[in-house]
């Protein structure tokens, strides 16, 4: 369902290597991943959710994080013009 949580069972490390392919999933701090398409806004050290939620982004992350949401919306941009 579309909006809901979804809970499941497995290491945080071998979920990470499951949506490796998916340049869109990040671990933008330490037990946390985000959907580059659920974010509203990134201010500072926080992505702002669709849903209204904060979600931190590690400072020792913070470049290459930055860099790998810039190069998704650049892509997503890029997309949007092609259609």
């Amino acid at each position: 369902k579309v909006g809901s949580d979804i809970q499941i069972r497995i290491s945080l490390s071998d979920f990470e290597k499951l949506l490796a392919e998916y340049l869109f999933m990040v671990s933008s701090c330490k037990g946390v991943i985000v959907n580059f398409y659920e974010v509203s806004k990134r201010e500072d050290d926080v992505f702002l959710m669709s849903n209204g939620a904060s979600v931190p982004i590690s400072r020792r992350k913070s470049k290459e994080i930055e860099d790998m949401y810039a190069d998704f919306l650049f892509d997503k941009i890029r997309e949007e013009m092609t259609i």
